[in-house]
């Protein structure tokens, strides 16, 4: 278990700084306990205030777990004078999943009903998170929902990011037009992820060892194998930023990220081949994805001989790491 600093700060009039909206006001419209959690690394300091000054009116409490970062000081100062806001601060980078897990376990401990996974640098609408919660309690009224995730548009381009879900055997690429209902879709992103704490209680917490690629996917997978929907809602939004750099091929939008990102994209993909609650048919369509990604990065991303070296080292990664049992809730469990 890593060491980490809590900062809890309850119920108290904020100093603001000039970076914080001086309006805020904590004015949850929740019918349940939500608690949004936010994971930072290395955050822009005015992206970081612009989430929580868009998020922290619409959830009961807000959890920021720093994954080690070289400027956490500096952005730590401003965000706890802000009120019903907890700051999490690890002491290095254990990855998306860890610190997801430990902003889960200490929002359990808060009593929420609901978690909110966000990014850092996300911008969810103003009534994102009301609507999210309509969604879940309505078609949760007569099924099993585990996570509800919005619209999706990508901040630079401003186009609307697809969703899938497999069907008869073929990979079906949709994006649902704003207000047409409620779709199953095989997996959201981690970033405006309404989940409900039931779920996670019976299907287990974030892989850790995945660190970061494919931590939402997997859990989504796994929750859909254990008979939970996962909803996209048409009438819920957010833009989502993709990457400093992106290609453009026919419809698709593809990040191009670092050569180390792109190690731990290969090192999950060949895990995710080695679990039992991804379907064969997933499997079978994302070796295809992880060749071609290869192919492409390996040609596209420059220096050549990094990408090619690193993407390399995932694989073999990938193949010696070992599949353990999700963690759970508890953790003497």
């Amino acid at each position: 278990m890593a060491d980490f600093i809590v900062k809890s700060i309850t119920k108290i009039e904020a100093q603001m700084s000039h970076d914080v909206d001086a309006n805020y006001k904590f004015n949850s419209k929740s019918k349940s306990k939500i608690i949004a959690l936010i994971v930072t690394y290395n955050p822009s300091h005015e992206k970081l205030i612009r989430i929580i000054n868009l998020i922290s009116p619409q959830v009961d409490h807000l959890i920021v777990i720093d994954n080690g970062s070289s400027n956490a000081t500096e952005f730590s100062s401003v965000i706890t004078c802000i009120s019903d806001l907890t700051f999490i601060s690890l002491s290095r980078n254990f990855g998306i999943a860890y610190a997801q897990n430990v902003g889960i376990r200490n929002a359990r401990d808060l009593n929420a009903k609901f978690v909110l996974t966000l990014d850092q640098d996300s911008i969810p609408s103003t009534d994102m998170v009301s609507r999210l919660e309509s969604t879940h309690i309505n078609v949760g009224s007569s099924s099993r929902v585990a996570a509800v995730g919005p619209l999706l548009t990508d901040e630079d381009s401003k186009l609307p990011l697809p969703f899938f879900l497999y069907v008869d055997g073929r990979k079906k690429r949709f994006i649902p037009s704003v207000n047409s209902g409620v779709f199953d879709v095989e997996f959201l992103i981690s970033s405006g992820t309404l989940i409900s704490m039931e779920a996670l209680e019976e299907i287990g917490l974030m892989r850790e060892e995945l660190f970061i690629s494919y931590v939402d996917v997997e859990f989504c997978l796994r929750a859909r194998a254990a008979g939970f929907r996962i909803i996209a809602s048409s009438d819920a939004a957010m833009k989502h930023n993709l990457g400093d750099r992106q290609l453009r091929l026919g419809r698709s939008i593809i990040p191009l990220h670092s050569p180390l990102r792109h190690y731990y994209l290969m090192r999950g993909g060949i895990y995710m081949q080695k679990l039992d609650s991804v379907p064969r048919i997933w499997k079978r369509w994302d070796r295809i994805q992880l060749i071609r990604s290869f192919l492409l990065f390996s040609f596209m991303n420059f220096p050549q001989i990094d990408e090619i070296t690193s993407m390399v080292r995932g694989i073999i990664a990938g193949l010696k790491l070992k599949v353990n049992k999700p963690p759970s809730l508890d953790l003497s469990s």
